[in-house]
């Protein structure tokens, strides 16, 4: 139970730092987005249901958020980041899943407008 307690109670920080100050946040992740982003991809391979499950919303929730545009694009193009996406996909627990394929596929199209100028 405590490891739960440890898990939760991060993801639960991460959340309320990168949901109410988004400003700050936005250019400490354009800055360092490599090394943030090799760090949150554990959490969302991780084996803890909530963790990963809590991993995903926050994820999605950034990528929707404007603040979060430059991040988006670099998130979405990544191969390495659509790979980890993917795994996540088989999950075997449907919610994960569904959760991980809002989170992506929401924010496909802007991307490939962005980047190919094919829209």
């Amino acid at each position: 139970m405590r490891r739960f307690d440890v898990g939760g109670g991060g993801t639960g920080t991460d959340q309320t730092l990168l949901t109410k100050h988004k400003g700050v946040c936005s250019k400490y992740l354009e800055k360092n987005f490599d090394s943030f982003f090799s760090k949150y991809s554990v959490l969302l391979q991780s084996n803890n249901y909530v963790v990963k499950r809590q991993s995903l919303k926050l994820l999605g929730e950034m990528l929707m958020n404007r603040n979060y545009y430059g991040m988006m694009i670099k998130y979405v193009t990544s191969a390495d980041h659509l790979k980890c996406i993917l795994g996540v996909l088989r999950s075997n627990t449907k919610a994960v899943q569904i959760e991980a394929f809002h989170g992506m596929c929401d924010r496909q199209p802007h991307s490939a407008q962005h980047t190919t100028g094919l829209y």
